[in-house]
């Protein structure tokens, strides 16, 4: 792993606070990439070399009447250049016009909840939100209409096609199974220690299907759906994994204390399915906040405090098991 690029930030006052999202269309040439700043959320255009084509700061504060606090950004799944925003406990649509090249926040379809939103996921159109007060899905078409899926409190989310997993404040891990508008509770397990989880990923390895759990004492696990048996897990990381994030062959997980670990879900000949680490690179003095993926072999990562958007390539190939593949 390296720098390829850095890309300067609009606005450097409290730079990458928290994460980011990138949304690769299909008719848009290039990324579009949401950067969480204090109180503004930064949009860009960037093209397959990391150019700037476009930069805008979107100021929060206008939008709203409370002051925003740990905002929570994600493209919507299945709608063309829909971003949400969520602070506190409200969530807004802020839609890119193609033809006139603007990002306009869509203040008509503002939703408040119950709570203080933690997460984001989205599926087919649908948009799942956790909070103190639970886990709520939404018709992103008709932005009113919820419901409530869960009364736990939520502090992480993940789903796929037949699964959509929560992750507890208690340390506990929450499956669902069916499809959108249609969930049923399947099962909870409970870590033996309180450990919160901070990133969830699905993969489909071998035929199977793998939930990646990162938690906040460093730790990743790997659970087989949908017995949620733990497969392996590895000591990965000295403090907090903000992201797990998918990448050709395996996935990348990046964590606070300032390094970016690539792994592989075992081999298809190989009977285990041990995390096997690949490669790393190490962000000096830096406290990563963000990690998103960028092109086939590149990584966005944002580090708090920092006015600068990073563009990392993977040197060390996961790309031995091509039957990895995230959902």
């Amino acid at each position: 792993m390296g720098i390829r690029n850095t890309i300067l930030l609009k606005d450097d006052v409290c730079a990458g606070i928290g994460k980011l999202a990138v949304y690769h269309g299909k008719e848009s040439s290039g990324s579009h990439v949401a950067v969480v700043h204090a109180d503004t959320v930064e949009l860009m255009v960037l093209d397959k070399r990391g150019n700037v084509q476009q930069q805008h700061v979107l100021d929060i504060n206008a939008l709203i009447v409370d002051k925003p606090d740990d905002i929570q950004v994600l493209w919507c799944d299945g709608q063309e250049l829909t971003l949400i925003i969520a602070h506190t406990n409200h969530l807004l649509q802020v839609i890119f016009n193609c033809s006139t090249k603007t990002w306009k926040a869509d203040t008509d379809k503002a939703l408040d909840q119950q709570g203080w939103i933690t997460s984001l996921a989205s599926i087919n159109g649908y948009i799942y939100t956790g909070s103190n007060e639970g886990l709520w899905e939404i018709g992103s078409q008709d932005m009113p209409s919820q419901t409530k899926l869960g009364k736990f409190p939520t502090t992480i989310i993940c789903v796929s096609t037949g699964y959509l997993v929560a992750g507890d404040e208690q340390g506990g891990i929450v499956l669902f199974q069916g499809e959108p508008g249609c969930w049923s509770h399947a099962q909870r397990i409970q870590e033996k220690s309180p450990n919160c989880c901070t990133s969830m990923l699905i993969l489909e390895a071998r035929g199977e299907h793998v939930l990646i759990a990162a938690f906040n004492t460093g730790f990743i696990r790997a659970y087989l759906l949908p017995t949620m048996e733990c497969l392996s897990e590895v000591a990965a990381h000295i403090r907090w994994i903000t992201q797990i994030l998918p990448v050709r062959g395996g996935f990348v997980s990046a964590a606070e204390d300032g390094f970016l670990h690539l792994w592989i879900l075992g081999k298809s000949n190989d009977p285990n399915w041990d995390m096997r680490y690949m490669n790393s690179f190490e962000m000096k003095d830096c406290m990563i906040t963000g990690a998103a993926p960028f092109t086939d072999r590149g990584v966005l990562v944002t580090a708090y405090d920092r006015p600068q958007l990073f563009w990392l390539t993977l040197v060390g190939r996961a790309e031995e098991d091509e039957s990895i593949e995230a959902l």
